[in-house]
């Protein structure tokens, strides 16, 4: 059994339990945990993933690479294939459901399985600008969907109703949602450079909380901040920053992060986590962990590596070449 076989990383780190593994220097010094629990095979290509109690959801293609499936591994190892899905670019769960958004814009569908629902198609009154897929996201909190597409920002009900565009901006990127606010990302025009911008959840005038972020490929919302990679001098060489969501005092987490892929940060229970590529990308890759301000600690090394990092109350998973998990215990 999946919840038998490993100890709940995150719920540690947000109970404060893996206080000494964040913050003691001992512990900094720890080799990462040899174990890890494979969830899908390396044969499966997972091309998006989110995950909760109720198990992992994933966007696979098919060995013929057309076919993508969303489907869902529950605790007790069973495969279901919840619906044939079109191109999937992020997941996000509630209780019930499964949402995403892709090609057909804002979807959803029962855990269970069952009908797919469009929640917010991408017709003239969301789009507005390129359909670039990158900056494609969405998040739910208890009421509604939030979602960027097409250069919009929106929000729509989850169980129906009309879609409202909040902002718009160039390559408009959502980032995610606290009790009052939407966090997103705005490029400039030659995309060298971002800005970090909030807006009301029920619509208002944005404010802009940082400008200038160099080329940011990753960004995560936190408590009180918005943690995103950017780049740096270096070719292929970023730095993790931390920047408030009231103030915009910035502040670097970790320096010399690969800039590889866009979905390689996570945050839960205060603590940051991503993906770090000490050997490029034919070799071992790092899941790193950080708190507050202690020192970045590896959690684990694994390989082959993987493109996207995925967290839920239990558990830390990796994805690309199948989909592994594993959790760190106090030591």
């Amino acid at each position: 059994m999946l919840r038998r076989a490993l100890f709940p990383l995150v719920t540690a780190l947000a109970t404060g339990a893996l206080g000494p593994v964040l913050h003691a220097p001992t512990a900094r010094a720890a080799p990462p945990p040899a174990f890890d629990l494979t969830l899908l095979p390396v044969s499966t290509l997972v091309l998006r993933a989110a995950a909760d109690a109720s198990g992992v959801y994933a966007c696979t293609l098919d060995s013929d690479g057309e076919t993508r499936w969303l489907v869902r591994r529950t605790a007790d190892g069973a495969i279901d294939r919840l619906v044939r899905s079109p191109r999937i670019e992020r997941i996000a769960l509630d209780d019930e459901r499964v949402y995403w958004v892709g090609d057909a814009g804002v979807q959803a569908v029962p855990k269970a399985g069952g009908d797919v629902e469009t929640l917010a198609g991408r017709d003239a009154n969301l789009v507005a600008g390129s359909p670039d897929p990158s900056p494609w996201a969405l998040v739910v909190d208890a009421d509604d969907v939030y979602f960027s597409i097409d250069g919009g920002l929106g929000r729509v009900p989850k169980r129906g109703g009309e879609a409202q565009l909040l902002a718009g901006g160039e390559r408009a990127t959502l980032v995610g949602v606290d009790a009052a606010e939407v966090f997103w990302l705005e490029a400039d025009r030659d995309v060298r450079s971002w800005s970090l911008v909030a807006t009301p959840k029920r619509g208002g005038s944005s404010r802009r909380i940082e400008a200038g972020l160099p080329d940011v490929l990753a960004a995560v919302l936190e408590d009180d901040a918005v943690a995103w990679l950017g780049a740096t001098e270096r070719p292929g060489v970023g730095a993790l920053h931390r920047t408030a969501k009231d103030t915009g005092d910035d502040a670097v987490v970790a320096r010399d992060v690969p800039t590889y892929y866009p979905h390689v940060l996570a945050a839960a229970g205060g603590a940051l986590l991503w993906l770090d590529y000490p050997h490029g990308l034919h070799g071992p890759m790092r899941v790193r962990g950080e708190r507050g301000s202690a020192a970045p600690v590896t959690l684990a090394e694994a390989f082959p590596p993987a493109n996207e990092i995925l967290v839920d109350d239990r558990y830390v998973y990796w994805a690309q070449e199948g989909l592994r998990a594993i959790a760190r215990p106090a030591p």
